[in-house]
């Protein structure tokens, strides 16, 4: 197996191997338990709060978080992904949706209070990343990973 060596191809891959498969990420990606709703109360989000939902895809994890009824700004990079998530979460007027990398998101500085990344991470940058989610969070602001175990 050939893995990429180096930032740009693995983005390659992100950016350009959801061609043509998106619809079938769709069947297959499970949702995410309520939990978690539970944990973005503990953490005080409310109608005043920003959750940048990195990595969004197809906006499985996003429209969950437009439940809450704060605003939730979707980052994915994938064309496929970001067209998947627009339809998916059409009626959920509090989510915007912004075709942009982990790496270099286009949000305005201290400008989110939590970090949401579901099933995502490993594509990330980890190098670039980190600078980019201290820029845009606010002092206080929180980073949650979440992952559906198999």
């Amino acid at each position: 197996m050939n893995l990429p060596s180096n930032v740009s191809d693995w983005r390659e891959i992100h950016e350009n191997g959801f061609k043509n498969k998106t619809k079938e990420y769709v069947k297959g990606r499970p949702t995410y338990p309520a939990e978690v709703l539970k944990v973005m109360s503990q953490l005080g989000v409310n109608h005043n709060s920003t959750i940048a939902d990195i990595g969004a895809g197809t906006g499985i994890l996003t429209r969950m978080l437009g439940s809450l009824n704060c605003s939730v700004v979707a980052i994915e990079p994938s064309e496929q992904m970001v067209e998947e998530c627009k339809v998916y979460c059409e009626d959920v007027h509090n989510i915007k949706i912004i075709k942009a990398s982990a790496e270099e998101t286009t949000l305005i500085n201290n400008s989110v209070d939590v970090i949401t990344v579901a099933q995502a991470f490993h594509w990330f940058d980890k190098e670039l990343c980190k600078p980019e989610f201290q820029r845009i969070l606010k002092e206080d602001g929180y980073v949650v990973i979440v992952w559906n175990d198999m």
